[in-house]
């Protein structure tokens, strides 16, 4: 980090959210350079910058605004698949539960890039259980992961787009870590913004940030995030994709057919088109992986007639083949797919504070048990864990958006004092101490009218 950059760090804890102005962070619609050396790459991701200017309450301050580098994808090997399984075993039954026969979507990789993030804020039994849905056995190896995760799946050019971007927030009045806002601002790429949190300007520009580092897919879910006014500090993590098919579905072909969906059957256009590609099968369902221009693929599964999907994530067979990825699989084939896919747009939003729970996350979410020794020493635990996400597939591609906002408010909140009656209505002693304690004057009082 440039001598520059240290000066703006030390500088953070002298300037109040009441003496700055807001300043938006969007790497998403900055234009991206690309420095070929890795070092280069490495030393330009992080740029500071201050935005002074005059009072206002609820003025927000960009302390670090992240920008990443094109050719991110070709930096390092793919470890998708070894890194999340563990995590998306243990995750996804739980997080496409849902009502039956509701639509449940959600991004795995966006809550695991949130959820990393929360780790390096916390300590202790609050770290350790973090680490153990994350599946990584200390902080250093997991920050090394996460790194590598966001390297292999951020890129953006003519082909398609795979965008992450992180930000952090913190109120004007806590004392943080700095060691700790450098790691996150240097590690996850996260914008950093102090201000006083709760305040309605705060809250737009929270919205704003998720609106635009989701290309608007989930203004209305964006719209809806505030911060309590006993907030001390938000993490905030998204995603955004857009590709288009190797192959496209041709609208002419599109036609209205049944679908029988739980409630009852339903009319609903459906895509078709006819192509070479693999197809799966397995215990209970068959499978097929359709190519995106930029490299991706979508996969689609198929229960067997009178399961559910539901049924299918807590299937051992299908859960090996999400999560081991569908490239180790042996079942498959080289066939000519006819597709008929309906067209879909799905939006969900979770609250992540019971599934955290229910994934052995618990002292997070207790004020008495909270942790955050690695970011502030103020008492706080998670109050609020929101996931919003939405996938909409059409003749010519996907795009999708999500995010995840962690929230931590005022924790156990301190006892009052003990009252104790102390009259001084009898003799007594008194001292006058030196800012080290030391006694400069000491006497005793018999009489206060002698």
């Amino acid at each position: 980090m440039s001598r520059e950059s240290e000066k703006l760090f030390e500088a953070i804890g002298r300037v109040g959210g009441g003496q700055i102005e807001e300043a938006q962070a969007s790497p998403m619609r900055r234009r991206l350079r690309w420095a070929a050396p890795l070092a280069a790459v490495l030393a330009l991701a992080i740029i500071l910058t201050a935005v002074l200017s005059g009072p206002g309450k609820g003025s927000a301050y960009a302390v670090a605004e992240a920008k990443y580098p094109k050719e991110f994808q070709i930096l390092t090997a793919p470890v998708q698949a070894e890194t999340l399984e563990s995590f998306l075993r243990r995750s996804l039954p739980r997080l496409l539960a849902g009502q039956e026969g509701e639509n449940q979507v959600c991004s795995p990789l966006n809550i695991y890039m949130a959820l990393s993030m929360l780790a390096e804020a916390a300590g202790g039994e609050s770290r350790a259980q973090l680490l153990e849905l994350l599946d990584s056995p200390d902080i250093e190896t997991q920050r090394q992961t996460a790194r590598q995760l966001w390297e292999r799946n951020y890129y953006s050019n003519e082909s398609g787009k795979s965008l992450l971007a992180s930000s952090l927030w913190l109120d004007s009045g806590l004392h943080y870590k700095r060691e700790t806002v450098k790691l996150l601002a240097e590690e996850y790429f996260a914008s950093i913004f102090r201000g006083d949190l709760g305040s309605e300007k705060l809250n737009k520009a929270l919205q704003r940030w998720l609106d635009e580092q989701t290309g608007g897919l989930l203004k209305e879910q964006a719209d809806s995030v505030t911060l309590p006014p006993d907030a001390v500090l938000a993490l905030a993590a998204t995603v955004y994709f857009k590709s288009t098919w190797s192959f496209e579905f041709q609208e002419r072909f599109t036609e209205e057919r049944t679908f029988a969906a739980p409630k009852g059957e339903i009319r609903c256009p459906f895509m078709h088109n006819s192509e070479e590609g693999p197809y799966y099968w397995g215990e209970g369902f068959t499978a097929a992986v359709k190519a995106f221009s930029n490299g991706y693929r979508m996969l689609f599964v198929l229960p067997e007639e009178g399961a559910s999907p539901e049924a299918l994530l807590t299937q051992g067979d299908f859960m090996e083949f999400l999560t081991g990825g569908v490239n180790a699989w042996e079942q498959w084939e080289t066939v000519t797919l006819k597709y008929a896919v309906p067209r879909f747009d799905l939006t969900c939003e979770t609250d992540l504070k019971p599934v955290l729970a229910d994934l052995g996350v618990t002292d997070v979410l207790d004020p008495a048990l909270a942790d955050f020794s690695a970011i502030t020493d103020t008492p706080a635990a998670v109050t609020a864990a929101q996931h919003a996400c939405r996938v909409k597939v059409d003749e010519e591609g996907c795009e999708a958006a999500a995010f995840t906002v962690v929230i931590a408010a005022g924790g156990m909140p301190l006892e009052p004092p003990r009252e104790v009656e102390f009259t001084l209505d009898r003799p007594f002693l008194f001292a006058v101490l030196s800012r080290e304690g030391s006694p400069l004057f000491v006497g005793v009082v018999n009489d206060p009218t002698a």
